[in-house]
């Protein structure tokens, strides 16, 4: 077995089914020869028309399916094109594998033509970036590759592949085992101080983030909210993780948020953050002198931009677990608060109402909020994922598309690349083909 074949077999064991690429490099380099590996083993590959499109089409798919996405582009020039795409995945936190051409073992360090040092380019946007020496090692750095795309705090993984590695002929045998990805939960002490301080608010608020996607916990931060009547904002990115329909939905914060989240993010004493990252930015800030509880499996977002009381070190499914079981052994389930779900549809009514004459303008050409508003009421939200554009598209259909399902909106902001609406589109297509 060559290491190409290797390669694809692997693939296959992980239950990949497609990949994205940008030809190059000839039928003998690596591209060419898993490429047509692929075709071989019936993983479909699909060409875009530009590298980074090519990462940001297995982007989309990666957000909206839950499964990983895979990107092969060829070395040198290639690689070079495709930075953007992969430095907004890292940013964004989005797991992709990211497999990338180089230059032939011999001739590393030579400067040869079409070269590019992809492990010292790429350290600082992937959350691992290796060069595979050898073919009779690929089984080895692909187990830590899948590992890493499904343990802890997730982002884009990236596997140098040289021409000769991958025409390398294998001596060991193969014996690859899928990878299970492992998650953990909070320390249950911090738990019960974190219930405790939830519990005594007098105007608690949950900030949820795009990390309760990647943890598949929408069901449980629904099932928590009401519980307990609590208001929810989310995040840009999170859009769609709680439905904006909700009667305790305050939709999404920031710049490209609304009056809803802006006058509950500063009327809250106690803000329950789960799966944010809490990044000063665009998103959006938390006043002075709030009690935090910090959910997020990163380390690294803990007191970064704000001082934290309680933290809840975990993945945001098993810690709003441990969080709903602690709160229902403490309490019976809270009333419906009618004076609360009375003050979020009032704001709500006001608010929309300043921006009626721009949603509903007969203006030509026509004002794009009156495109958005009219798209919004004219589709199957329940069959509908859409995306915007960077900058402005972006900040105006964040606050007015009411987002009703799960990933019925990609969100992204962290790092933003103009264009890159096209490919999440496309991802998102690949992922959910039977909606628009």
């Amino acid at each position: 077995m060559k290491g190409y074949q290797a390669i694809v077999n692997i693939l296959k064991k992980e239950n990949i089914n497609q990949i994205t690429l940008f030809p190059g490099g000839g039928k003998s380099g690596t591209l060419g020869q898993i490429t047509n590996e692929c075709k071989l083993r019936g993983i479909r590959t699909i060409t875009a028309r530009k590298e980074r499109v090519a990462v940001n089409i297995a982007d989309g798919y990666s957000r909206v399916s839950g499964n990983i996405g895979v990107v092969l582009i060829t070395a040198g020039v290639g690689a070079e094109n495709a930075f953007s795409g992969l430095s907004q995945a890292f940013s964004d936190n989005v797991p992709l594998l990211f497999l990338v051409g180089g230059t032939e073992r011999g001739r590393i360090g030579s400067k040869p033509t079409q070269d590019f040092d992809v492990l010292h380019n790429y350290l600082k946007v992937t959350k691992w970036v290796q060069r595979v020496n050898m073919a009779n090692r690929i089984q080895e750095f692909f187990t830590r590759a899948f590992t890493y795309l499904k343990t802890g705090p997730v982002g884009p993984i990236c596997l140098e592949i040289p021409p000769d590695v991958a025409s390398e002929e294998i001596h060991t045998s193969l014996s690859y085992t899928r990878v299970k990805g492992w998650r953990y939960g909070a320390d249950p002490y911090d738990v019960k101080e974190g219930v405790k301080l939830l519990l005594a608010a007098e105007n608690p608020l949950i900030y949820a983030g795009e990390g309760v996607y990647y943890a598949k916990a929408w069901d449980d931060l629904l099932e928590m909210v009401e519980y307990l009547q609590v208001p929810v904002m989310t995040t840009a990115k999170a859009k769609g993780v709680f439905p904006e329909n909700h009667p305790l939905s305050v939709m999404n914060g920031g710049r490209g948020g609304g009056k809803l989240a802006a006058h509950f993010l500063k009327k809250a004493d106690v803000i329950f953050a789960v799966g944010a990252s809490l990044t000063k930015g665009p998103g959006a800030p938390i006043p002075l002198n709030k009690r935090i509880i910090h959910s997020t499996v990163n380390p690294s977002d803990i007191n970064r931009n704000y001082s934290t009381e309680c933290v809840l070190l975990g993945d945001a499914k098993i810690v709003l677990r441990q969080l709903i079981n602690d709160i229902k052994s403490s309490m019976k389930k809270t009333e419906e608060k009618e004076s609360l779900i009375r003050e979020i549809q009032r704001i709500k009514e006001e608010w929309l109402n300043e921006w009626m004459p721009k949603l509903t303008s007969n203006e030509t050409p026509i004002n794009p909020y009156r495109l958005i508003w009219d798209l919004m009421h004219n589709v199957d939200r329940n069959q509908t994922i859409i995306t915007p554009d960077a900058g402005w598209p972006r900040d105006s259909m964040a606050p007015f598309w009411e987002t009703i399902i799960p990933r019925g909106y990609i969100g992204w902001g962290h790092h933003s690349t103009m264009g890159g609406s096209l490919g999440f589109a496309l991802g998102a297509k690949l992922a959910e083909s039977d909606k628009l």
